[in-house]
């Protein structure tokens, strides 16, 4: 474990399960890339993997250290790939750099490292916490009118789902008709969340605090338009430009093959909901900033209008319990897994069953319906 300080599943500062990059460790890796290793100068706070901003000769670059257990080569070429179909769609996402081989990924001292241009524009949400709302409803609108245009970009993006790997927002599990056997599907594809669930009586809990909320999307899931999307929409994964306007889209590490309005989904559920409240509330002008956003790019579809408010309720399944397998698997946190378990899977689904997500998906219902029918 490091000494360093990264953001943890609460509101404090808890010590990095990974060591910080250093400028003896990052010099090799930037050497194979064509580029000098000058000073690192900033240190990222999210807490699953490790990263740096690098001066590197006359420009700065983003460094990023995966563990192998987490990022493979194939892995990351997966995202890679996306990407550049996102540039030629004119989504502005940072490139990453080639090395001397033609690749986009180093293996280094048994890591895995991808180094990416410093995207254009402010990047104001850095040290923000994940679960924490936007600073604006501007900023709400243009990154809801920027994950339109990324959903659309994806939908023409010809590409399989991802190969199972911890931390992707997959979504083959609740857009299955039974979520009790399309969850037995992804655990069986995944040792580390297999072997994190042994012991739990998962299906039963299921069974209780999610199936209720799946059947009310599971109807419409096949309705609904395939594509890749980035998969968490969080306002730390924007740059943003002088007038409050999203500038770069950050961290694909997420994005997989889903459908587009999980996209605007997840967008409701990392910044609209204050999850790390002792009693979380939804901010409604987040939300609706989201959704005017979302709708100045691409219509919502009436079948999406309906499924929305219960796509909502269940988003956060499949990547939950990769959490699960992460914290289990690769970092070994007994405390991590179990709040990923019981406060993430279990008990956001709890709080949409509860009186505050039953408002908020009325009100969600309330607002599509002007929407598609505009």
């Amino acid at each position: 474990m490091s000494g360093r300080l990264v953001h943890g599943v609460g509101e404090d500062l808890v010590p990095a399960d990974w060591p910080a990059v250093t400028l003896s460790q990052v010099k090799p890796v930037l050497a194979a890339f064509g580029l000098p290793a000058m000073a690192v100068i900033w240190h990222s706070p999210r807490p699953l993997s490790a990263a740096a901003l690098v001066a590197a000769g006359d420009r700065t670059v983003f460094v990023k250290r995966h563990s192998t257990e987490v990022r493979t080569v194939a892995g990351l070429a997966e995202e890679h790939a996306f990407a550049a179909h996102l540039r030629t769609r004119g989504i502005p996402v940072p490139e990453p750099l080639r090395t001397s081989r033609d690749g986009t990924v180093v293996r280094r001292d048994g890591w895995t490292w991808e180094v990416h241009e410093r995207g254009d524009g402010n990047d104001l949400y850095r040290e923000t916490l994940s679960w924490q709302p936007f600073y604006s409803a501007t900023h709400a609108h243009s990154a809801g009118a920027m994950l339109a245009r990324l959903a659309t970009a994806g939908e023409a993006y010809v590409a399989a789902a991802r190969a199972p790997q911890p931390l992707v927002t997959s979504s083959g599990a609740i857009c299955s008709r039974d979520l009790v056997t399309g969850l037995e599907g992804y655990v069986a594809a995944r040792p580390m969340v297999q072997a994190a669930l042994a012991g739990r009586d998962w299906r039963a809990d299921v069974e209780r605090d999610l199936v209720p909320l799946h059947r009310r999307f599971a109807p419409y899931a096949d309705e609904l338009p395939a594509g890749w999307t980035h998969g968490d929409g969080h306002a730390s994964n924007f740059l943003w430009g002088p007038a409050g306007e999203v500038s770069a889209v950050l961290d694909l590490g997420l994005s997989d093959r889903t459908t587009p309005i999980l996209d605007l989904a997840t967008a409701i559920e990392r910044n609209a909901v204050s999850w790390l409240s002792p009693s979380p509330e939804a901010r409604l002008d987040v939300v609706d900033a989201l959704l005017r956003g979302w709708s100045s790019v691409r219509a919502i579809s009436e079948v999406e209008a309906v499924a929305l408010p219960e796509l909502l309720a269940v988003v956060h399944v499949e990547f939950a319990l990769s959490e699960l397998g992460y914290y289990h698997g690769v970092t070994h946190s007994a405390e991590n897994a179990q709040l990923a378990y019981e406060d993430y899977l279990l008990g956001h689904a709890r709080w949409h069953a509860g009186p505050e997500g039953r408002s908020l998906r009325r009100h969600l219902q309330s607002v599509l319906g002007r929407l598609a029918g505009a």
